[in-house]
């Protein structure tokens, strides 16, 4: 299903900032989860694959969501809209046109 509707460019640059940043806290989290199960593994070396197991189902589901995340942003950049001169234009060339970019990245 596809739902057709209006975004301001600003709208839109937070939309991608958010994307943005909720990319880098999965990031943190995955370094996190690594860093864990290597302490872990260390303490409880008999647990050793079970721990590994563990990091790697928490890894995954975190992987799964960031490429989610990054169609969501890739299609936001690729978006079309109209210009003052009628003309079609890509959100991302409108971003580097009004020195938007700044907000998203």
């Amino acid at each position: 299903m596809k739902i057709k509707s209006e975004f301001y460019t600003k709208e839109i640059a937070l939309l991608v900032r958010g994307i943005q940043i909720q990319l880098h806290e999965y990031e943190k989290t995955a370094a996190q989860i690594k860093k864990q199960a290597q302490i872990s593994s260390c303490f409880m070396f008999w647990r050793k694959n079970a721990i590994w197991s563990e990091a790697l189902m928490k890894s995954n589901f975190i992987l799964t969501r960031v490429l989610e995340l990054r169609e969501i942003r890739d299609k936001l950049m690729q978006s079309e809209g109209i210009d003052e001169d009628m003309q079609p234009i890509t959100f991302e060339k409108i971003i580097y046109d009004q020195n938007l970019w700044k907000i998203s990245a």
